[in-house]
């Protein structure tokens, strides 16, 4: 036999390979954040959730990850408090701290076998059809660069003064680079509008004529 029980240094050898074995599953890489039950988060794994995260709250404001970032670069000199209070949910440090929330939440759903639900597989396709649609429109919309004279920007905004008073102490620069925002989410809107419109013109789609009748109709069931 190789080993044998009575040799020392077989059981020496033995231990210091039992040992050498047992490093790699102890060790951690420097960029770790934080572990559950000694599973890693590191921060690779974070930028990847954080810009997914950005992606889809520029989705719903209808701006772009880009425009969130210098928010929270800027931060400092944003005097509107209710935008200073929404930038500060933005920042990687608050994410990090919900987003802790959320594995743990999936952990403990896993455990639980929640995501193997018939519904719960439901309502994740039509998350992922939906989501990934819209941020896909997104994507396509931003690629077209628009462009906004400034004549026209200082015009809406000495305009948007006159009608709020709340807009008479917000300083220029900060004023016009809000209404330039605004102009920009409006004409990616319309470009949004004229898009979806062409893909009723580029593929065929037959509605039947009691459709909208036939959707009210049809019945659900809570599951």
């Amino acid at each position: 036999m190789i080993l044998n029980k009575k040799s020392k240094f077989n059981k020496k050898w033995m231990l210091l390979s039992l040992a050498l074995l047992a490093v790699p599953l102890y060790s951690r890489a420097g960029d770790w954040l934080w572990t559950i039950d000694k599973t890693e988060y590191s921060a690779n794994d974070f930028a990847r959730d954080y810009t997914s995260y950005l992606n889809l709250m520029s989705l719903q404001m209808e701006t772009s990850p880009e425009v969130l970032l210098s928010y929270i670069e800027n931060a400092d000199k944003i005097t509107d408090t209710r935008l200073l209070t929404m930038v500060e949910q933005f920042r990687p440090s608050t994410f990090g701290e919900n987003f802790l929330t959320v594995m743990l939440l999936k952990k403990h759903a896993t455990e639980n076998k929640y995501f193997e639900k018939p519904l719960t597989i439901q309502v994740e396709k039509f998350l992922r059809d939906y989501t990934l649609t819209q941020l896909y429109l997104n994507n396509i919309v931003a690629a077209i660069k628009i462009e906004i004279k400034d004549e026209e920007i200082e015009k809406e905004w000495l305009a948007e003064r006159e009608k709020n008073e709340s807009y008479q102490s917000v300083p220029i620069e900060q004023g016009l680079a809000y209404m330039r925002q605004k102009l920009t989410q409006e004409k990616r809107l319309n470009l949004k509008q004229e898009f979806i419109k062409s893909l009723f013109e580029r593929y065929k789609v037959e509605k039947n004529p009691d459709y909208k009748k036939m959707l009210n109709m049809v019945k659900i069931t809570a599951q």
